[in-house]
């Protein structure tokens, strides 16, 4: 890592959003100690290295930090959905600042348009997930079953990764500018 006083401001600011919203996801997913502190504690030494090299593999060991104390937290049971709005919210942040991160130099001086095109991109992955969310909390709450829970997982990827995928600029040609 160079001298932090070099780097630029958006690229600290882009860091700082990514570490923040890396940090509440753990803590939100292993909230109240016991076992999901080691998903906690393994996030956190990801959360640590995300920081100082946000294209390694730090922001995937916080997810799956974060999605392993979620897991070791409630197993069976129900979670609140507050939660785990909330929950999915820092995860999804924490993965389109690590995304920026990365791609970014430590003293790059970034076109505001390229920030903005990233928030909007996140903003249509959060709002692509809302509406998974209200739908969800819509629907009648059926018995728990184990296949009905994996196919609504898949249909919630689907319908967050279908537009996402759409909102991609197309291929360009070789020696376009």
């Amino acid at each position: 890592m160079t001298g932090l006083r070099a780097w630029s401001r958006t690229v600290l600011g882009v860091r700082a959003v990514m570490l923040v919203a890396g940090a509440g996801a753990l803590l939100g997913a292993g909230w109240g100690g016991g076992f999901p502190l080691v998903g906690v504690v393994l996030g956190a030494l990801g959360l640590a290295a995300a920081g100082i090299r946000p294209g390694g593999l730090g922001p995937a060991v916080v997810i799956g930090g974060a999605a392993g104390a979620w897991v070791a937290r409630y197993g069976g049971d129900p979670a609140s959905a507050a939660g785990t709005v909330l929950l999915a919210l820092g995860l999804a942040v924490h993965h389109q600042a690590a995304g920026l991160a990365a791609a970014l130099p430590p003293r790059a001086r970034v076109d505001r348009a390229i920030v903005v095109r990233f928030a909007r991109h996140g903003g249509l992955v959060l709002a692509a997930a809302a509406v998974v969310a209200v739908v969800a909390l819509l629907l009648a709450h059926p018995a728990g079953s184990s296949s009905l829970e994996l196919l609504g997982v898949v249909a919630v990827v689907v319908a967050v990764v279908v537009p996402v995928l759409l909102s991609r600029p197309g291929p360009r040609e070789p020696g376009a500018g």
